[in-house]
């Protein structure tokens, strides 16, 4: 099955705006109901499975206290055979003050319908 690449992308911008929004009903319906999210943390990568536990996932984002705002601006896409590498830019404006900035990549895959499969989070500086 060939890989529709604008649809792909159009989805990848979809979810970062409303991840943006905070809209997460309409970020999740981009997922399919078995997807999984790899994020790399300090102590190792963490799978984060299904809709049910990635939308528990993003409503607890916001409950940090040293995270006042945050937002993720697209910055490209990058193909490699048919897997979408989606960079980006995540913005975080303290509570106490100041803003971090990071780089990032994501490795996106999705089945025949166009839904995220897995998406795996890099993170840089």
């Amino acid at each position: 099955m060939a890989v529709d690449r604008s649809r792909i992308e159009a989805n990848s911008a979809e979810i970062l705006d409303a991840y943006n929004k905070k809209e997460w009903d309409r970020l999740l319906a981009h997922f399919a109901e078995d997807a999984v999210m790899y994020l790399p943390l300090p102590d190792g990568m963490k799978e984060v499975k299904g809709v049910q536990a990635l939308r528990e996932m993003y409503g607890n984002t916001w409950s940090n206290p040293e995270v006042k705002s945050s937002s993720v601006q697209l910055q490209g896409f990058s193909w490699c055979i048919d897997e979408l590498a989606c960079i980006w830019k995540q913005v975080d404006v303290l509570t106490a003050g100041g803003v971090k900035e990071s780089q990032g990549l994501s490795l996106v895959e999705s089945d025949g319908d166009g839904k995220v499969t897995s998406w795996r989070d890099f993170f840089g500086s």
